[in-house]
């Protein structure tokens, strides 16, 4: 993708919301998985990744976003790091 602008890159930047599709990837479950099935996913993606444990902040950040979309909680504004 050719850059075209500032509006471009902030509709693709890492601090914007992913699609529930790109989401389910991040975690290993499908669209529709009920909600605690989606926290278990998760918190096994999150261990394996947690900045503590040698992680990177980014991964972290998008693998908390990619929960967040799943279970349908809506952020006002970037808490994002990045």
């Amino acid at each position: 993708m050719a850059y075209t602008g500032y509006a471009t890159y902030s509709r693709n930047c890492c601090c914007c919301c992913c699609s529930s599709r790109e989401a389910s990837l991040i975690l290993g479950v499908r669209e529709s998985t009920p909600p605690d099935k989606v926290r278990e996913a998760h918190r096994k993606v999150m261990v394996a990744n947690h900045p503590d444990a040698g992680g990177s902040h980014y991964l972290a950040s998008k693998i908390n976003e990619a929960k967040d979309v799943l279970l349908g909680k809506s952020k006002s504004g970037s808490d994002s790091a990045f």
